[in-house]
């Protein structure tokens, strides 16, 4: 059976099992760097606000011999385990001066989101691209995101030099950053080995927000690179785009830029998911200009 399909039938029998109060459809949703992805969206009738479900590992499942009812059973089981039980207010997204405050940006790849790119505002940051998103955050649902599109900036009467502007302004604040060594990143993974005596003199910086969720951002911050420069390193350094949700600082003294680049390549193309992947490439911060520069 093709995907199209068993989506389809799966849906289906997920409609059947929730009943005539709940709708269910399905649709394409495409992620960052253009992941395409069958979402399975449920929300009960009357509420402004639904969930949404990947399907595309449940696939899997059924290729290895599990029935739909036992797969549309256990996505109804996450449903009903997540389901938002209240509405949500959304309607200050129409008016500009009430969602100001609000506006944060990340940072994607150009080259992997140039279709997207064409629909919503962006700003080129060397071989990435700075994109804007409404910050949400509610008791019940935690921290979410809206994608700021062309249409609702037209919308607002406003240009993307103002919404950049805000977005620089909001995202430290809303989306706070942390620093911290890789061996006491290592050491909370694996808190059973010790990791003091081996690694514990490596100059490497993982730098993420405190959500550690599209956290690369954090090297546009105000100060945070300087500081880390004057005060962390006393010397320029590489950046090494880990994936969205983090890079990683390490000291450019004795360092080969190649290796680096190779390695982060490697990282990537075996570690890191299509929807996570950020850059190849790596970036010089420079302690006396205070720029941040590709290495080509």
């Amino acid at each position: 059976m093709d995907t199209k399909n068993l989506a389809s039938k799966i849906m289906e029998t997920v409609k059947h099992l929730l009943g005539d109060e709940y709708i269910v459809s399905t649709n394409k949703v495409t992620k960052n760097n253009g992941l395409i992805l069958t979402g399975l969206t449920i929300g009960r009738k009357g509420y402004n606000i639904a969930s949404t479900i990947y399907i595309n590992g449940f696939f899997d499942l059924y290729n290895a011999g599990i029935p739909i009812s036992a797969i549309a059973d256990k996505i109804v089981r996450v449903y009903e385990e997540n389901a938002v039980s209240q509405q949500f207010d959304i309607s200050f997204i129409d008016d500009f001066n009430a969602t100001r405050n609000k506006i944060i940006f990340q940072l994607v790849n150009t080259e992997r989101n140039a279709a997207l790119l064409e629909s919503i505002p962006s700003v080129p940051f060397l071989d990435l691209s700075i994109i804007f998103k409404i910050y949400h955050y509610n008791n019940s649902l935690g921290a979410a995101t809206t994608t700021i599109t062309n249409k609702l900036m037209a919308s607002w009467k406003v240009d993307t030099d103002t919404i950049y502007e805000a977005a620089m302004a909001n995202t430290p604040v809303l989306q706070e950053y942390t620093l911290c060594s890789m061996s006491d990143v290592l050491a909370e993974l694996m808190p059973e080995i010790d990791i003091q005596g081996t690694i514990a003199d490596i100059d490497m910086f993982v730098l993420t927000n405190k959500e550690k969720f599209c956290g690369c951002g954090c090297i546009l911050y105000p100060h945070v690179l300087d500081d880390f420069a004057c005060k962390v390193m006393d010397t320029d350094f590489f950046i090494l785009p880990s994936s969205r949700h983090e890079t990683i600082l390490t000291s450019a003294l004795k360092k080969d830029a190649d290796m680096l680049r190779q390695m982060v390549k490697e990282i990537n193309a075996t570690n890191v998911s299509q929807e996570d992947f950020l850059s190849d490439n790596i970036y010089y911060y420079s302690k006396e200009t205070k720029k941040i520069t590709m290495i080509q």
